[in-house]
């Protein structure tokens, strides 16, 4: 796995190519702006998509079937690593 630690500025770019691979995962301090970096650059790439929260626990159910750009959102602490590890079972792309 790539790690990439960035400026807030470059933060669009980043997304941009971190969104060709299959597992993009955002992260950084409370409040530093990831989920709108992700929401602006969604605007400026208008990709299908579907974004949901990792808090919901019908979160794997509506994956099932998606065959869109997943964002997620809400990831914290070691359940990133269970999620990412759960997702690359999966086909379709997510940015977390």
């Amino acid at each position: 796995m790539q790690e990439l630690a960035v400026a807030r500025p470059q933060l669009q770019a980043v997304i941009t190519s971190a969104a060709q691979h299959r597992i993009a995962y955002i992260g950084g301090a409370a409040g530093w702006g990831k989920s709108w970096a992700v929401r602006q650059w969604l605007q400026d790439n208008p990709v299908p998509h579907e974004c949901f929260s990792a808090l919901d626990g019908e979160l794997w159910h509506k994956l099932e079937h998606s065959t869109r750009l997943m964002v997620i959102d809400d990831v914290r602490g070691c359940a990133g690593q269970l999620l990412a590890d759960e997702l690359k079972r999966r086909s379709c792309r997510f940015i977390l």
